[in-house]
């Protein structure tokens, strides 16, 4: 091998060199810079009353109660785009009784537990006579829901909103569910050009190409060359299209 070929496959070599140490730098820096950015929105969004989600697959997310609804789907094979089973706080409210009625012998019934005045526009009734018995209604609701997209990138969602409701003093307890409707979903851009992409990419072996799927520019790589003097290994650097 000649020193001219020895000095040009020393260039090539360094150059390669220079680029993936450059490259890989960019690469460290902008993710640095993400990084921060990230960070800066947490700081912002978490005060605000937005909830960091714990990255997992829609497989971890249980949703019993669309167990039916999630078979027809899978059955179908659509595209799970969205998965949500969340919990809200409790509420308790006080409901009145009447007058006349018994709480269970269980149950306390002492008068200082079975009497709350009820605060609002009472008129001209300020008296002692004015307070009502109540007793406390705690309900609970949550959310399940599910969103995935058909061979036409279309979203289709089902869901249901769970409502607990308990009454302890009157041994009352209650589990509905009621299917949503009218909800309105949207996926950001982002997300929607991710997901086309990724359900238009092309096939490993396709004679037709989209011009969306045409690549031009460098190539590089270890190569075999083939000269009069023999077979010798060295460094290709190529300019084509790829389809």
């Amino acid at each position: 091998m000649s020193n001219d070929r020895k000095v040009l496959i020393f260039i090539i070599l360094l150059g390669l060199g220079l680029w993936a140490v450059a490259s890989r730098s960019y690469r460290q820096v902008d993710d640095q810079r993400r990084e921060a950015i990230a960070d800066l929105q947490e700081a912002q969004l978490v005060p605000a009353g937005w909830i960091l989600v714990p990255e997992q697959t829609s497989s971890d997310v249980s949703l019993p109660a669309l167990q039916d609804e999630i078979q027809v789907a899978d059955e179908v094979g659509t595209d799970i785009a969205l998965v949500v089973n969340a919990n809200s706080e409790e509420v308790v409210v006080q409901l009145p009784l009447p007058p006349d009625a018994s709480l269970p012998a269980t149950q306390p019934s002492s008068e200082a537990e079975s009497q709350e005045v009820v605060v609002g526009n009472t008129g001209s009734s300020d008296t002692p006579s004015a307070k009502k018995r109540n007793t406390p209604l705690h309900i609970k609701p949550s959310l399940q829901l599910r969103v995935d997209l058909d061979e036409l990138h279309r979203l289709f969602y089902t869901g249901k909103i769970l409502v607990h409701m308990e009454a302890p003093k009157l041994g009352f307890t209650s589990d509905t569910s009621h299917r949503l409707e009218g909800a309105n979903i949207a996926l950001g851009e982002k997300l929607k050009t991710a997901l086309e992409y990724y359900q238009m990419r092309p096939k490993r072996i396709d004679f037709v190409r989209r011009p969306r799927h045409w690549r031009m520019g460098l190539s590089a790589g270890p190569a075999l060359m083939y000269s009069p003097s023999g077979v010798n290994v060295g460094i290709a650097v190529l300019w084509g299209a790829q389809f």
